[in-house]
C-alpha cells in the first residue's frame, strides 16, 4: 500500500538478477520512514525468480506482508491476495515471485 506523498527509492529498485526479462522491483517509502512497499513484477520472466532484500536506511525491519496477483483478467479471485508474512532475519528477506511486499 502506498499513499500520496510516498517517495520512490531509486537505490531499492531495479531488475531481478540485473536483467529486465526476469522482472523488476520498485520501492516506495512513507514520508516519515515508518513504512515501505516493494512491488515485484515478473510478467516477462520465463521461470520463477528469487529476490533477496535487505532492509536498511532507517526503514522498519519488522514483519513483511506478502501479497500476490495473477495476470488472468477473467479470474478476479486472484487479483490481490495476501499470501503470507515474512519475518526478516537481520533485516534480510526473500519473498517468492510474483509478489508485492508491503510493510
Amino acid at each position: 500500500m502506498t499513499r500520496p506523498g510516498w517517495q520512490f527509492i531509486d537505490s531499492a529498485s531495479g531488475h531481478l538478477s540485473g536483467d529486465r526479462t526476469n522482472g523488476s522491483y520498485v520501492t516506495l517509502k512513507s514520508p516519515d520512514d515508518s513504512a515501505y512497499s516493494t512491488i515485484l513484477e515478473t510478467s516477462t520472466a520465463s521461470s520463477a525468480q528469487t529476490a533477496n532484500f535487505t532492509v536498511a536506511g532507517g526503514l522498519p525491519t519488522g514483519t513483511v506482508h506478502v501479497w500476490a496477483t495473477g495476470l488472468n483478467p477473467t479470474d478476479t479471485a486472484g487479483d490481490f491476495v495476501h499470501t503470507g508474512d515474512i519475518t526478516p532475519d537481520g533485516g534480510h528477506f526473500s519473498p517468492s515471485s510474483p509478489a508485492t511486499s508491503t510493510r
